[in-house]
C-alpha cells in the first residue's frame, strides 16, 4: 500500500478546475502599490524599472513598445524612459527592423553572482550527479523564495517535457514536492503565513487545495522526511523530495525527482527512489553543516 498522507488520496473527482489567478509582470514577491505599507526607504521608481524585465515572463519572447506598457500598467512615455535605460545598460535588445525587445544574455550575470555567492549548487553538484547516475532520472535541485519554488540546478534524462523544469523556473511550492518537503520542516505560523500568499487553486484535477488536507501531507511528509506528490503539479507527473537543512536544522532547498506515470508507480517512488533522494538530501546538508542532518542520518 502506498505511504502517500490521507489527504494527498482524497480526491474530489468532477468538479471542474477553479480559475487561476491572472499572472502579471510585477515583482514575485512585491505588494501592489496600493496594499503596499508606507515605507520611506522603498525606491518606487527602482521597482517599476524591474517590472519592464517581469513583463517578458509571461508574454512572448519579444514585445513592443505598447505591449511593455500595457503589461506594466505604465504610459508609454515612462515604459519608453525605463526601456530605453535598460537597453543603453545592456540589459535588453531592440530588433532594428521589428522595433520589439528582447531580454538580453547580460541578464544571465545576476544568475552567475546568486550561484557564486550562495555555494549551495557548488556543493551540491557532485551528490546530485551521483544521485542522477543511480536513478537514471531527472534531478533537480529547487530553493524557496515565499510561496514559490525556483529550480536552481537541473540534470535532465530521458526526454525532458515539461518546461517548468528550466532553470529558474517558477512554481508553486504548495502541490510541489520540493515545496512540501521544505514547509514540512517549517513551524506552523511559517506555514500559515506563505499559505495565506499562495494561489491554492488547482494545477490538475488531483491537486489538493484544502488546508486541512496540505496540512495532513505536511505532517506525513515531516514523519517520512520526504515528499510524494502524485500529478498534482502536471498529470502524468510523480515527483519525490527531500529538504537539505543548514546548520540550525532550517530548510534551505530541496532535492527532487520527477518521473512520469508510464515508467513508475507511486508505491516504486516510495520503494526506490525516495531513499536515495533522502540519502542525497542529507549528505548535502551535512557538507552545508547541518548537524540535525547528521544525527538523523
Amino acid at each position: 500500500m502506498s505511504e502517500t498522507c490521507r489527504g494527498c488520496e482524497t480526491r474530489q473527482k468532477g468538479n471542474p478546475m477553479p480559475r487561476r489567478k491572472a499572472q502579471n509582470s510585477r515583482i514575485p514577491g512585491r505588494e501592489s502599490e496600493a496594499a503596499r505599507p508606507a515605507d520611506p526607504l522603498f525606491i518606487a521608481s527602482l521597482e517599476k524599472g524591474l517590472r519592464i524585465l517581469y513583463a517578458f515572463k509571461d508574454h512572448p519572447r519579444s514585445l513592443g513598445l505598447t505591449e511593455i506598457a500595457a503589461a506594466t500598467g505604465m504610459n508609454v512615455s515612462a515604459a519608453q524612459r525605463f526601456i530605453h535605460t535598460w537597453q543603453t545598460l545592456g540589459y535588453l535588445r531592440k530588433d532594428p527592423h521589428s522595433r520589439r525587445y528582447t531580454l538580453a544574455p547580460k541578464l544571465l550575470d545576476f544568475s552567475f553572482m546568486y550561484q557564486r555567492a550562495s555555494g549551495l549548487a557548488e556543493i551540491a553538484m557532485p551528490h546530485l550527479i551521483i544521485l542522477g547516475d543511480e536513478c537514471q532520472e531527472t534531478v533537480n535541485l529547487i530553493e524557496p523564495d515565499g510561496p514559490d519554488l525556483l529550480y536552481v540546478v537541473r540534470l535532465p534524462r530521458h526526454e525532458i517535457r515539461y518546461p517548468s523544469g528550466i532553470v529558474g523556473a517558477r512554481v508553486a511550492a504548495f502541490c510541489a514536492s520540493g515545496g512540501r518537503a521544505i514547509l514540512s520542516h517549517l513551524s506552523a505560523e511559517e506555514v500559515e503565513r506563505i499559505l495565506d500568499r499562495s494561489d491554492l487553486t488547482s494545477r490538475t484535477p488531483l491537486t489538493v487545495t484544502d488546508r486541512h488536507l496540505l496540512l495532513e501531507c505536511l505532517a506525513e511528509a515531516r514523519r517520512l522526511g520526504y515528499a510524494v506528490v502524485d500529478q498534482e503539479g502536471l498529470i502524468g507527473e510523480i515527483s519525490v523530495a527531500a529538504p537539505i537543512l543548514d546548520y540550525t536544522g532550517r530548510p534551505i532547498a530541496s532535492v527532487s525527482i520527477p518521473v512520469p506515470t508510464t515508467r513508475w508507480s507511486v508505491e516504486q517512488v516510495h520503494e526506490r527512489l525516495a531513499p536515495r533522494v533522502l540519502a542525497t538530501a542529507r549528505t548535502i546538508s551535512r557538507a552545508c553543516g547541518s548537524g540535525r542532518a547528521f544525527h538523523e542520518s
